[in-house]
């Protein structure tokens, strides 16, 4: 079940269309700031550039990748909850990724039991097909050998 709450705009040009483009090498997304490749929408007026699933966020989802969990989009990451150590704690606290693990750093869907995802991660598919070979989405244990290619997984 998803609610839109998109398209996004341009926080310098709010009433700048945001155009769709092929990008040929890697782009920075100004909206979750991870890596983005090929399509992304880019600001008219300056270099502001959306992946499209920042591009159309949608208000609340529940996403393959944790069902029967409730995520609400959010344009920055919640606050940390505080350190159970208290203010003398010295390792450096980061919101993390329920579904890759890397940092969360700009647009973030959220769980109200504190799970959270990148806008990316969160449409991933749990089940895909290539060339016939059915591909089941595992965070927890990672194979010996790519089942597609046939070479070792580092």
């Amino acid at each position: 079940s998803m609610t839109n709450s998109g398209p996004m705009s341009c926080p310098d040009h709010p009433r700048s269309y945001l155009e769709e483009t092929t990008y040929l090498k890697p782009y920075r997304c100004d909206g979750c700031k991870m890596k983005g490749i090929r399509q992304g929408c880019r600001c008219k007026d300056c270099d502001y550039v959306l992946h499209m699933d920042c591009m159309y966020p949608s208000g609340k989802i529940s996403p393959l990748v944790l069902p029967n969990t409730s995520f609400k989009f959010k344009k920055e990451p919640p606050p940390l909850p505080p350190c159970p150590k208290g203010p003398k704690c010295k390792a450096e606290h980061k919101r993390l990724c329920d579904a890759c693990g890397k940092t969360v750093k700009g647009f973030v869907y959220s769980s109200d039991s504190g799970l959270d995802l990148h806008p990316r991660c969160a449409m991933l598919e749990t089940h895909i097909s290539i060339d016939g070979i059915n591909f089941k989405l595992n965070k927890e244990k990672k194979p010996k050998k790519c089942h597609w290619c046939k070479l070792k997984v580092v």
